[in-house]
């Protein structure tokens, strides 16, 4: 009883709180075609990362990508493998949200995210600032 007790007053607490939110903004540049002059959109977006989620949000228009959340895996290294669970469809379109493996680097409080989708011929760069 004694080993009992004092192995319960040996383990620390458990925060069992959620991760807190990350919050990125910044410019995405959607190139739809790399070989055509004047293939590219550049929009602002919001990203929002908390835990293994994410959330997607253009704040301008031009891209006509669809908004979007879902899972963010591997969030933290030099890869993150992007998996939408929900689209928001409007006025947007929904074949070109980001999804799968995107390169990253972080830079102190700055995030830089690409990918180059081969079967759709889409470049995807994000530079993004917390």
């Amino acid at each position: 009883m004694l080993v009992g007790g004092m192995l319960t007053g040996c383990n620390p607490e458990i925060d069992l709180s959620p991760a807190k939110p990350e919050v990125f903004r910044g410019r995405l540049v959607y190139v739809k075609d790399p070989n055509t002059v004047g293939g590219s959109d550049t929009d602002l977006v919001e990203l929002i990362v908390q835990g293994g989620t994410y959330t997607f949000q253009l704040q301008t228009f031009k891209t006509k990508l669809c908004d979007s959340q879902g899972k963010a895996e591997g969030f933290g290294a030099n890869r993150v493998n992007f998996i939408p669970t929900t689209v928001f469809v409007g006025n947007c379109d929904s074949l070109h949200v980001p999804r799968g493996w995107f390169s990253s680097a972080f830079k102190g409080d700055s995030l830089y995210l690409s990918k180059f989708d081969t079967a759709r011929n889409i470049r995807y760069q994000f530079d993004l600032t917390k």
